[in-house]
């Protein structure tokens, strides 16, 4: 798995958390940032909720 700086990524009990975590920048989106974001949704496995 990548390494996440803007934000922080875990999986526990099944469950993904992604936490932004860019405060200076009040968790702006920049296309870095977004790819990153996409790869950190990618790595959940995108299975279905319920």
């Amino acid at each position: 798995m990548p390494a996440f700086t803007a934000f922080d990524y875990g999986v526990a009990d099944n469950m993904a958390t992604i936490v932004l975590h860019r405060p200076e920048k009040r968790n702006a989106m920049t296309r870095e940032f977004r790819d990153r974001a996409k790869a950190a949704f990618g790595e959940t496995g995108g299975g279905a909720a319920g």
